[in-house]
C-alpha cells in the first residue's frame, strides 16, 4: 500500500509519535527500517527479531539503523 509522502498527510500520521518514549521511537524506527530491508512480515518472526530492543541502549538500536539504511540503500542499487 502507498503511503502518502505529503507533508500534511505524514505529520496527521505522525502527531501522537511525541507521545512515545525516545526508546519505544527507535524501536520503531527500526522495526520500519527492518521491514524496508525485507525480514519477514511473520508476526511471529518480528516478535523473536524484536524481543529484545528493549536490552539495547539507544547508541545500539541507532547502529542497528545505520546498517538497515545501508542494506536497504545497497539492495537499491544506491
Amino acid at each position: 500500500m502507498a503511503i502518502s509522502c505529503d507533508q500534511n498527510d505524514l505529520a496527521g500520521l505522525a502527531k501522537c509519535f511525541d507521545c512515545l518514549s525516545p526508546v519505544t521511537q527507535q524501536q520503531i524506527q527500526t522495526y520500519l527500517l527492518a521491514l524496508i530491508a525485507g525480514t519477514s512480515t511473520d508476526p511471529n518472526t518480528l516478535a523473536l527479531a524484536a524481543k529484545c530492543f528493549d536490552c539495547l541502549p539507544p547508541a545500539t538500536l541507532q547502529q542497528v539503523q545505520v546498517f538497515l539504511l545501508c542494506q536497504i540503500a545497497t539492495a537499491l542499487g544506491v
